[in-house]
This record gives C-alpha cells, sequence and structure tokens, in this order.
C-alpha cells in the first residue's frame, strides 16, 4: 500500500483565512517560500514600504495558488512581532 510510504501532512489541508489566521503563528511557520514568491513579496514590500511611490499592486492567480498565505506572510512581516523568532 502507498499508505506505507507516503503521508499528507495534515497542515496542508486547511485554507487561510485572513482574518482568523492573522498571526497564527503555525501558519507563519508553515509557509515555504519558493525564489519566485520571495520575489513576489519583495515587490509588495517594496511597495509597501517606499513612501514615495504611489501605485497599486494586484495579486492574482487561481484558486488554492496561495494568495492568502503570501498575504498572511506579508502581514506578519510588517506587523510589530519582530522581537520573536520566527519573524528572524
Amino acid at each position: 500500500m502507498y499508505s506505507d510510504f507516503f503521508s499528507i501532512n495534515k497542515n496542508f489541508q486547511t485554507s487561510i483565512n485572513l482574518e482568523l489566521d492573522i498571526n497564527n503563528l503555525e501558519k507563519i511557520n508553515e509557509y515555504i517560500p519558493t525564489s519566485d514568491i520571495c520575489d513576489v513579496i519583495k515587490t509588495f514590500l517594496t511597495g509597501f514600504l517606499n513612501n514615495k511611490t504611489n501605485r497599486a499592486t494586484t495579486l492574482v492567480g487561481p484558486y488554492g495558488k496561495g494568495k492568502s498565505f503570501i498575504l498572511l506572510v506579508i502581514s506578519f512581516l510588517v506587523s510589530k512581532n519582530k522581537n520573536i523568532k520566527e519573524y528572524e
């Protein structure tokens, strides 16, 4: 049986709810950023932190591709939780 060799990580079976999961350190620790996603996060943070820039950004993608997860991580990065190990 395949179940003897493989198992499904139960953490990846639930979706992100920005209202309910805000500052949920378990969800933040589960995030696995790829190099492409790091570029997206960098773009959002640069636009957010650069007060001289006046522009809007749109995040578009199919259902289940991690848009809410990215926003959850970005909201954590710009929050005031910088004294905890997850921020590093």
